[in-house]
């Protein structure tokens, strides 16, 4: 990160660290896909910096937990990756070897009690689940969260959609972003939603949303958005915020929806693992 220079900083706003995801896979393989995205593009921006947005879920605080014990030991080191805190309770930061560095930010994902995932970006409070829509959305804007509507295979249907419909009409747009997901398949036609968000200049967030298979640990960082501005290394996710909520501030995606093979593969495999996890409890 440099205080004083912008950088091309590459952001996958929906990253799960799943229980059968090891950290140092995630942070090679994110390295590698924003590597690969880098040298897609021409730039005369000498930094580049990516970043992992990890989205607890329900109970699960993994990322507190990382960045207690890096805080305990002063640093954490990975093979190739040194983990160290930053002045906030909100980052944490990977240096590779290279110098090359990614920036982990918290996340929480929540479900209301209408059925609806909301995400709350740069804020380690928890936030309660099972409340309505519009309350959740409160919640996370008092944590002093960012919510993000991320896209869910077969959840914007029908009065579910209808909902997501009418806080994109009633919200101002820096209040609430839209979520794209990696896990939408190519053959799937942009959904009508996302369509609306933009128009209304809501920003539109892409990110992986890895499900809890082990194959999926590659994903990271190979969807998402990349924008540019100054990121400071004292304060790195509140400079990132404050890109995110200007309205001026340019978003672009970048990177591949799924093929169809390996969007209806892992879907079995998914609901496959879900009754597994059901049948053992």
């Amino acid at each position: 990160m440099h205080d004083s220079q912008p950088s091309l900083i590459f952001v996958d706003a929906h990253v799960h660290l799943h229980h059968c995801f090891a950290l140092q896979t995630v942070l090679d393989s994110a390295l590698r896909n924003f590597q690969d995205n880098v040298s897609n593009m021409t730039t005369d921006l000498q930094h580049q910096l990516g970043v992992l947005v990890i989205n607890e879920i329900g109970q699960q605080n993994s990322f507190a937990q990382l960045r207690a014990d890096v805080s305990h030991q002063q640093a954490i080191t990975l093979d190739d990756w040194t983990l160290q805190v930053t002045p906030e309770q909100e980052s944490l930061v990977a240096q590779h070897s290279t110098g090359q560095q990614i920036l982990l930010i918290v996340g929480r994902q929540i479900v209301t009690s209408e059925k609806i995932e909301v995400l709350s970006l740069f804020s380690s409070t928890t936030i309660p689940e099972q409340q309505p829509l519009a309350k959740t959305l409160l919640n996370v804007r008092t944590a002093g969260g960012l919510a993000v509507l991320p896209w869910g295979f077969g959840k914007w249907f029908g009065k579910r959609g209808k909902l997501v419909n009418q806080v994109i009409q009633d919200r101002n747009p820096t209040e609430i972003l839209i979520g794209d997901n990696g896990n939408r398949p190519g053959f799937w036609i942009n959904p009508v939603y996302l369509n609306k968000a933009k128009k209304k200049g809501i920003k539109v967030l892409p990110g992986t949303d890895p499900l809890p298979l082990a194959t999926e640990v590659h994903r990271p960082g190979s969807f998402g958005f990349y924008t540019q501005g100054i990121i400071e290394a004292n304060r790195p996710a509140a400079c990132l915020k404050q890109i995110l909520i200007d309205p001026n501030a340019s978003i672009h995606p970048y990177g591949s929806l799924e093929t169809p093979f390996r969007f209806i593969n892992n879907q079995i495999k998914f609901r496959l693992q879900k009754k597994k996890s059901k049948a053992v409890e």
